[in-house]
This record gives C-alpha cells, sequence and structure tokens, in this order.
C-alpha cells in the first residue's frame, strides 16, 4: 500500500512538472551523475540493469549522463537510445 501512495505522488510530481509552459528550463531536460563508485561494480553486483531506473524515475529527464571517474577500463554506453 505504501509503494501505490508513493507511485501517486511520483506520477502527481511528474505532472506537475511536465507542463513546461511555465517553466524558464525548456526540454531537453538533463541530468549530470558522478557516482561514487565505478559503473562496472553496479554491473558486477547484478545491479547494471537498475542504474536506468535508479537515475531516471518516469522518465522525467531526456538525456542522463554518468560520469564515473574510477572507471578502469575505456568508457562505454549504458541504456537505452530511446
Amino acid at each position: 500500500m505504501a509503494q501505490t501512495k508513493l507511485f501517486r505522488l511520483e506520477q502527481q510530481w511528474q505532472a506537475l512538472y511536465s507542463n513546461t509552459d511555465n517553466r524558464k528550463t525548456k526540454r531537453p531536460y538533463r541530468l549530470v551523475v558522478i557516482p561514487s563508485d565505478p559503473l562496472q561494480q553496479y554491473v558486477d553486483k547484478g545491479r547494471g540493469n537498475l542504474l536506468e531506473d535508479y537515475y531516471n524515475p518516469l522518465k522525467f529527464f531526456d538525456e542522463v549522463y554518468v560520469l564515473s571517474p574510477k572507471e578502469k577500463k575505456k568508457p562505454s554506453k549504458m541504456g537505452n537510445d530511446n
């Protein structure tokens, strides 16, 4: 039940911010994240597939960039191009 209430609040929040007519900042909305751990650690722990939903719940942002200065391998692109 608590999850349902939280989901409704998230939907209300999204609806509030989806109306860009009155906002000074226009789309595309971009988010840049600098995680404290290398992205490979998330993948190794089996959480790599959750990163997209974690950093972009309800697909609010049009673009999300995760810049990890702790990567030991050549950077790669993760997620969807939708």
